[in-house]
């Protein structure tokens, strides 16, 4: 067990971290804490460009992890495994007291975590132990579910697995994108960070999980293909939940269609067109018959032999097994 503190005394936390927008994070615990050195596990990190037209219009001002890194003359390191024998010389020269970790893409081994005094503390978006594992903001909204969170919790070799600190929840909304729920849960990280840190210092306030817990898979680009014969409800919440980060695919038997976000309009009232029929274009989006209801296709565009295409009213997107096939080998390569 860790040895106590004074309640309120700076810590030296060391912060590894797969998302951009994070230097929100670190520049907050900068105020309160030391921060003696910053982990990313690759340069893509550093080079997130925001898809959503709110994170644009932020210009990622106190939210760009390695500008922040530059303004408070923070170390930033990129290092693809926590283990690595360099690194885990450097972390055992830190004596530092914390590893904060917020979307680390890897395993922590436990001889990493014995490093730190007060051992990991994981900030994982769903309220544990439902939905471990990777990617819960998009399996949540693709799920149908109504409510998500954030939950600090001590790591331990058990995936997602450790005790809860801190759990808020966070009410997904029925129009929600993958990018409003970004949002939102990222205003809750930042303001309850601070507290989660000092809870995690007092081994007493940590309670087990309760339950059996639920697993949600890594995103696939598979995911991205769909199926306009299927459930129009079941892939306008899989449009939802893929934008704006994942464009979709769509095929006809003339052209491969890409597209940001799908929107119901409404039933189809008649069934004189088969599913798939073009009711009317625009100049980046149409309005198609997706199984028994009108649906909107939002930043569309069209690649008939790898050029651009205006679509055309009356087209029709037929997904016959064969191009399904030809499409779910290209979003793999």
């Amino acid at each position: 067990m860790a040895d106590a503190r004074q309640p309120g005394a700076p810590l030296n936390i060391v912060f590894a971290t797969g998302e951009r927008h994070y230097g929100l994070i670190a520049n907050l615990l900068t105020r309160h804490h030391r921060l003696p050195l910053i982990l990313v596990p690759d340069g893509d990190v550093l080079r997130q460009v925001p898809s959503h037209w709110r994170l644009k219009s932020e210009r990622l001002r106190n939210r760009d992890l390695q500008g922040i890194c530059q303004k408070r003359g923070l170390i930033l390191r990129t290092e693809s495994r926590l283990e690595d024998g360099s690194l885990t010389q450097h972390l055992a020269r830190l004596q530092a007291d914390l590893l904060l970790v917020a979307g680390w893409p890897k395993r922590i081994a436990a001889e990493t975590l014995d490093l730190f005094r007060f051992g990991g503390l994981n900030i994982h978006p769903s309220l544990l132990p439902d939905m471990r594992g990777a990617d819960p903001l998009f399996h949540a909204i693709d799920r149908g579910m109504t409510r998500l969170g954030v939950t600090y919790h001590l790591m331990s070799d058990e995936l997602d697995g450790g005790d809860i600190v801190l759990q808020r929840p966070v009410t997904i909304m029925p129009s929600d994108t993958y990018d409003q729920l970004y949002m939102r849960i990222r205003r809750l990280v930042r303001d309850t960070v601070l507290t989660a840190v000092e809870l995690a210092t007092l081994a007493t306030n940590a309670t087990p999980q309760k339950g059996e817990p639920t697993y949600c898979t890594p995103f696939r680009h598979r995911y991205r293909v769909l199926d306009i014969t299927a459930n129009a409800k079941a892939m306008a919440r899989r449009s939802r939940a893929c934008f704006s980060h994942h464009p979709m695919l769509a095929s006809s038997d003339r052209a491969m269609v890409s597209f940001e976000q799908l929107q119901l309009k409404g039933r189809v009232q008649t069934s004189e067109h088969e599913t798939g029929h073009v009711q009317a274009v625009g100049r980046n989006w149409a309005t198609i018959q997706m199984a028994d209801h009108w649906v909107s296709l939002q930043g569309l565009l069209a690649y008939p032999s790898g050029k651009r295409h205006e679509l055309q009213e009356g087209m029709y997107l037929d997904l016959m097994s064969t191009t399904i096939t030809k499409l779910r080998r290209l979003a793999n390569s």
